[in-house]
């Protein structure tokens, strides 16, 4: 998670981290499994994995072989425990596909592949947080917002299932995200969504105690503003979580933001 990367990839960088309690398998605790390898599979299995590549013909021309995908596989791992703070207990970190869908950030399908991978290395207990890096970039420069193309499909989600939810967003010293923090939780209240609903905000511009794990070269770091709120989440799961995450980068495009973002929901317990 710590490793080297060049800092043209913070413009694609794809990074989910949980933070619970794992119980890891058998297999998983004595290392013949491990989140690197499944992340791998899981990834290829659903038709999410980046495999593309050019081949050399015999005549020395060049035709693509493998199948397109929504990211590349870097890397994956467990949290270091020993580190002083809120450590992960596990995450992903992915670059996007150049062929994916245009301006559509797979942050749905990323947090589905992530809790995925960590239910066949054993049980979660206790998800209490799940923390998103995400390519703001990718976004096409518009004050359109393709996330509530889809809005719709939650509004039958069962009051019941509502869950209360702290919202952190933190990004690096390119866009002033504390002036632009009423403008996107403003957005959030007033479009036709029900997925994401906020109640008040804080906004502060010092480093904050857990920044996102992830060398600060892949995501334009270090956190230099954040935002913070308080409100409910339609349910606590991949699809709403993802949602949520893709839904707040494309309210940053639209005001004119090109930078990745750090975006934190972590649940209130009653």
């Amino acid at each position: 998670m710590h490793d080297e990367g060049e800092s043209a990839q913070s413009s694609t960088t794809l990074f989910c981290a949980l933070y619970g309690l794992l119980r890891l398998y058998p297999d998983a605790a004595d290392g013949d499994v491990d989140p690197e390898g499944l992340f791998l599979l899981r990834s290829e299995s659903m038709g999410w994995l980046e495999d593309r590549a050019l081949a050399t013909n015999a005549d020395g021309s060049s035709r693509a072989v493998g199948s397109p995908g929504l990211w590349h596989v870097l890397e994956a791992g467990y949290g270091d425990e020993s580190i002083e703070g809120d450590s992960p207990t596990i995450w992903f970190h992915a670059a996007l596909s150049n062929h994916g869908p245009e301006g559509v950030l797979p942050t749905q399908p990323f947090v589905r592949c992530a809790l995925d991978v960590t239910g066949r290395l054993g049980f979660l207990d206790h998800l209490h947080a799940v923390q998103m890096i995400v390519p703001v970039g990718h976004v096409a420069a518009s004050e359109a917002i393709p996330h509530l193309n889809t809005a719709d499909w939650f509004s039958t989600t069962s009051q019941e299932s509502r869950v209360r939810v702290s919202i952190t967003i933190q990004c690096g010293a390119d866009f002033d995200l504390s002036a632009s923090a009423p403008q996107i939780f403003d957005a959030i209240r007033s479009l036709d969504q029900s997925v994401l609903q906020v109640e008040s905000l804080t906004a502060r511009n010092s480093i904050p105690t857990a920044p996102p794990p992830l060398i600060d070269e892949l995501w334009h770091g270090p956190v230099r503003h954040e935002v913070q709120a308080v409100g409910t989440i339609a349910n606590w799961a991949a699809e709403e979580i993802g949602w949520a995450a893709g839904f707040i980068a494309e309210l940053c495009r639209s005001l004119g933001s090109a930078v990745p973002i750090a975006v934190s929901f972590s649940r209130e317990v009653p």
